[in-house]
């Protein structure tokens, strides 16, 4: 029935059950809550066609819809270069990382009971140590009959029983002999076999014909999705990271520019406001100046106008008059 009704929700949206009234924008259905955001960055490695319902690993009760996703692809907010699409692509790569944890973490224990099991059993001895074992007890077999025959006699009152003894613990000291051996060539055997593990998905195993076929399970062939979504995740995140370390330099800058130009027009505020009555001095004098020197400088700019052409009619006329009086004056 789940299993029905996830597949309905990723062919048909999760507003399909919803009153035609209140639903939503089908384009919008991304943004629903039972929709797996990981799935909407590209990758869920949760995902049932990935790993999920293997090794424990339980599969993601979310909405993955193709249909949803190209929505959301479409979607101003979807854009490569949009914040929620870098939060999104932030919670599939870590639950990336969380998968490759487990793979590390199984790899882990395969190895410690393989290595156990070699242990406890016994692995199958070469033939040289094999016939040297045999050689020992053998041995040991022939001197504890010498030393039964002894005993035999000593109790008889041949007077062997202190060689007997003696015997009995040189046979003795010969299965010890054997029996050291056996189990240092067992631990040897068991140390010089090193499981086997699959940097990619952790598997671990004994025999090679073994590993080699696992290339080819599924399992594998999950993680090496994961491992490849993975880095391509991990190095977006390292270039936007870069990026916003770039932009955030460049409000500084500006504002470090603000602060010179600031310092600079501050700066020739108050020269401007230091020289102020200086130049206000300077304008006076050339104006002074300019009133006693006004007559042969204005008088051609008068002429230029109808009124100071009369002005100077009037002064020549003036001037004319003044000098004929002056002569009238002088021959009287």
């Amino acid at each position: 029935m789940d299993q029905a009704r996830a597949m309905l929700d990723a062919l048909m949206g999760p507003q399909r059950d919803v009153a035609k009234k209140s639903k939503k924008d089908p384009a919008e259905d991304w943004r629903d809550d039972s929709v797996c955001k990981s799935f909407l960055a590209g990758f869920c490695p949760f995902d049932q066609d990935v790993l999920g319902g293997t090794r424990n690993i339980k599969a993601c009760p979310k909405i993955h819809s193709t249909v949803i996703r190209e929505c959301f692809d479409k979607h101003l907010e979807g854009a490569q270069d949009s914040n929620l699409r870098y939060s999104f692509e932030a919670q599939a790569l870590k639950d990336c990382e969380d998968v490759l944890l487990r793979a590390e973490e199984h790899s882990a224990k395969e190895v410690e009971r393989l290595r156990s099991e070699l242990r406890s059993t016994k692995p199958k001895l070469p033939p040289e140590i094999l016939a040297k074992l045999e050689e020992l007890r053998a041995e040991a077999a022939d001197i504890e009959r010498r030393a039964a025959l002894l005993m035999k006699d000593a109790k008889q009152g041949g007077g062997y029983k202190n060689l007997s003894l003696t015997w009995s613990r040189a046979a003795k000291e010969k299965l010890e002999e054997a029996e050291e051996l056996e189990r240092a060539e067992q631990k040897r055997i068991a140390d010089s076999i090193e499981p086997k593990s699959c940097d990619i998905c952790g598997t671990v195993f004994l025999d090679d014909a073994k590993f080699q076929a696992h290339f080819h399970f599924d399992v594998h062939e999950g993680y090496k999705q994961v491992r490849d979504r993975h880095a391509q995740l991990e190095a977006r995140q390292k270039q936007r990271s870069t990026q916003t370390k770039e932009r955030s330099k460049e409000p500084s800058r500006s504002r470090q520019d603000g602060r010179e130009r600031y310092v600079a027009e501050e700066r020739e505020r108050r020269s401007y406001s230091t020289d102020k009555p200086r130049r206000n001095l300077e304008r006076r004098d050339s104006r002074d100046t300019g009133d006693r020197g006004s007559r042969t400088v204005r008088e051609p700019r008068l002429r230029s106008r109808g009124v100071g052409g009369v002005v100077g009619k009037l002064r020549r006329a003036k001037e004319e008059h003044d000098l004929g009086w002056q002569q009238s004056a002088a021959n009287k």
